[in-house]
């Protein structure tokens, strides 16, 4: 709570720049349990939560690059990434791969035109923190990393394998949306995907 109040108060001393206030009570998580670590797609160390004063929001994708329903996902994830780029969102594109080769990952990015979102959570440390389990996830969070939106990407999938012949709720760009405006959308919804195996970083 202090650091969200402390970073509220420096926003405002930024020109163009406004504080982004949450009621609080629908915040799912009020800041990340522990520092984390990723990697980029370089096998640079980063810190997803550094911090920066033109970012008001930061957005998460969590997936795995075998998991057929992320890769379903992977254009209108990118369309959503870009549409946001130029009004404080951060994006990053997480994949959740222990032990993956990351030739692998490199190549599925590229094949992709995600590169330049891309991170590696080889430990599972942020999809843990963020309270993420499914593949493809988004989590939407304030600077700070409290989270103010997890789930589902849209409602194109009812269930695995059952997809609606339309998507008809865009939740995580909805999300994005609201909480630039200082208000939550809809804090938690179902996400349809693949299972992170945990064990495998262990």
């Amino acid at each position: 709570m202090i650091n969200l109040i402390t970073s509220a108060l420096f926003l405002v001393l930024i020109p163009g720049i406004s504080p982004l206030k949450h009621d609080q009570s629908r915040i799912l998580a009020p800041s990340v349990k522990q520092s984390v670590v990723i990697t980029g797609i370089e096998g640079t160390p980063k810190n997803p939560f550094e911090k920066s004063p033109k970012v008001r929001l930061l957005a998460f994708v969590f997936i795995m690059h075998d998991c057929p329903i992320s890769n379903q996902y992977l254009p209108e994830v990118k369309r959503i990434f870009k549409r946001f780029d130029s009004q404080g969102v951060k994006s990053r594109l997480v994949y959740e791969e222990a032990g993956v080769d990351i030739k692998t990952l490199i190549t599925h990015s590229k094949d992709f035109g995600i590169g330049n979102y891309t991170v590696i959570d080889k430990s599972f440390a942020l999809a843990k923190n963020l309270g993420v389990t499914i593949t493809p996830e988004a989590v939407v969070t304030s600077a700070d990393g409290a989270v103010l939106y997890r789930g589902r990407i849209n409602d194109l999938y009812v269930d695995y394998g059952k997809r609606r012949p339309t998507v008809t709720v865009n939740d995580f760009k909805d999300a994005i949306a609201q909480c630039l405006k200082g208000k939550l959308y809809n804090s938690r919804t179902k996400a349809i995907g693949c299972y992170i195996p945990f064990d495998a970083a262990k």
